[in-house]
């Protein structure tokens, strides 16, 4: 969360190899090729791409709870990831806002990621 990591960044009493770790969680570490962040969103920069994108219900939610990975993470005691779910939604005309399909019309996916 874009918005969360400019807080912690800006607060003052952090130390000077803590701000460096608050940026490098904005924009990776850099230590390889792939550890690149190229983009930053907040919870409103967000849910206006998604909605662009057709999809409504958007709602932030702590955690998907599918990986021990760092969207659980915190950092001084605040969560620091921007956790979203959202529902493909369908528009009745180009430009009209997204409604949600009845039940019968929706589209649910089983995740399936191994294991037992």
């Amino acid at each position: 969360d874009l918005a969360i990591l400019a807080k912690l960044y800006l607060n003052g009493t952090l130390s000077l190899n803590e701000r460096f770790f608050v940026m490098k969680m904005m924009y990776g570490g850099q230590t390889t090729k792939y550890d690149f962040h190229y983009t930053g969103f907040d919870e409103d920069l967000i849910a206006e791409f998604l909605t662009e994108a057709g999809f409504c219900e958007i709602r932030r939610i702590p955690s998907f709870g599918l990986f021990n990975d760092t969207s659980d993470m915190t950092y001084k005691g605040v969560p620091i990831s921007l956790n979203v779910a959202a529902t493909a939604c369908v528009r009745s005309e180009p430009g009209a806002l997204p409604q949600v399909p009845p039940d019968n019309e929706r589209i649910f996916v089983d995740m399936d990621l191994g294991g037992e």
